[in-house]
């Protein structure tokens, strides 16, 4: 897990989506052999919510601690009640759907790509935060304790 080198992940995640981000934005990423194979990227914050950018380059890079430390941090550090994200693509939409991301609108011909799919995640349904850093073996077992 990597947070402390912002400059470096902004350009890697900047240049992996084509896009920029604004002054405020804040970047999580997972490495292999000191090389970053995946980063979110929280933007466009309210107060209430912000919305989350992601991509990687291996098959592990969202693993069980990018999850839990990625919704960890808008949720309990920041604050945020709300997680907002879109996308055209049909693989990151399942990737989203599958960390807890709902389907809030689809909107056409805003996008040459396809329709884009507008997503939110609420912190009172983040089970991410439930399970705990291990998943759940570690919060079943903590729940009788």
């Amino acid at each position: 897990m990597i947070y402390e080198d912002q400059a470096r992940l902004r350009v890697w995640l900047s240049d992996r989506l084509d896009r920029s981000f604004t002054d405020a934005a804040r970047f999580l990423g997972s490495m292999v052999d000191g090389d970053i194979i995946g980063a979110v990227a929280y933007d466009d914050w309210t107060g209430l919510a912000c919305t989350v950018h992601m991509a990687g380059d291996h098959p592990g890079w969202a693993g069980s601690e990018l999850m839990y430390y990625g919704l960890y941090y808008p949720f309990i550090e920041c604050g945020c009640e709300t997680l907002l994200a879109e996308t055209t693509d049909p693989i990151v939409l399942e990737l989203d759907k599958r960390i807890g991301f709902k389907v809030d609108f689809v909107r056409d011909n805003v996008r040459p790509e396809g329709p884009v799919y507008y997503m939110s995640l609420a912190k009172a349904d983040c089970r991410w935060l439930r399970r705990g850093l291990h998943g759940r073996k570690e919060a079943k077992a903590t729940q009788g304790a």
